[in-house]
């Protein structure tokens, strides 16, 4: 192995390399190419949060007296979390549904309705709602939330929102919440039933200008009264007269 021979061809052959790499041009790295940064959906967010792994604490061996675990949100839940917090914050009408199962189409459906009037519909669980509302102006609405549920919410186009509620049989109005005011599904109906904006301002003007002319009818009649009661007056002394 240490013949002189073999010496001078392994020489010869590690020459020819460094020669070939001494002609050798560096090739940089293939370029990446990234996508433009994209607007995270709804979707991938809930993806994201659900992929998150849930690690409980270390137990220190040394602590004797356990602390009091805080109730906290995970995962999925903390994007519900958000979505009910802007729904309370951004819409004049909140109701809620009690929802029994039924074929996708049929919930489909009722939201696209919904959606025709400015209004939406989505189901959020039980403990994410009690999470949210507890402690706030809201938490008198839990008791509504108790069980499966759906959220309609939007704008305050209550007589479209029953009426598409009504014509499904998986759904049961149960009360809700509009332009800051409590109401039941009674008060809900009573509310539906009342006239709009404009034909309100319409009554009103017709309202007032019958009064108007009324009361300008009854300032004008003694007037009217004495004005007749002279003209006869005249004409009868003016007979009188010509009479003698």
């Amino acid at each position: 192995m240490n013949s002189p021979c073999l010496r001078t061809a392994l020489s010869g052959i590690y020459i020819r390399h460094i020669g070939a790499l001494g002609t050798y041009t560096n090739i940089p790295k293939r370029s990446r190419y990234f996508w433009e940064a994209r607007p995270e959906c709804r979707e991938r967010k809930l993806l994201m949060q659900i992929t998150l792994p849930r690690l409980k604490q270390a137990v220190d061996p040394t602590q004797f007296v356990k602390e009091v675990e805080e109730e906290k949100l995970y995962g999925l839940d903390v994007i519900l979390h958000k979505e009910v917090q802007q729904i309370f914050n951004e819409n004049e009408l909140i109701a809620v549904c009690l929802y029994s199962e039924m074929p996708s189409d049929n919930f489909y459906q009722v939201r696209y309705e919904l959606q025709q009037h400015g209004m939406s519909m989505e189901k959020y669980p039980e403990h994410v709602m009690e999470f949210t509302l507890k402690q706030t102006p809201y938490e008198n609405m839990l008791e509504l939330f108790r069980g499966e549920t759906a959220v309609i919410f939007g704008e305050a186009n209550v007589k479209q929102m029953i009426s598409a509620v009504s014509k499904n049989n998986y759904l049961l109005l149960l009360g809700g919440l509009v332009q800051g005011r409590y109401m039941s599904l009674k008060e809900l109906i009573k509310f539906s039933n009342l006239s709009g904006l404009d034909s309100s301002r319409a009554e009103l003007s017709f309202l007032l200008n019958t009064a108007v002319s009324s009361t300008k009818n009854t300032m004008q009649k003694p007037t009217h009264q004495l004005i007749h009661s002279l003209q006869q007056y005249i004409e009868q002394c003016s007979n009188a007269s010509n009479g003698s």
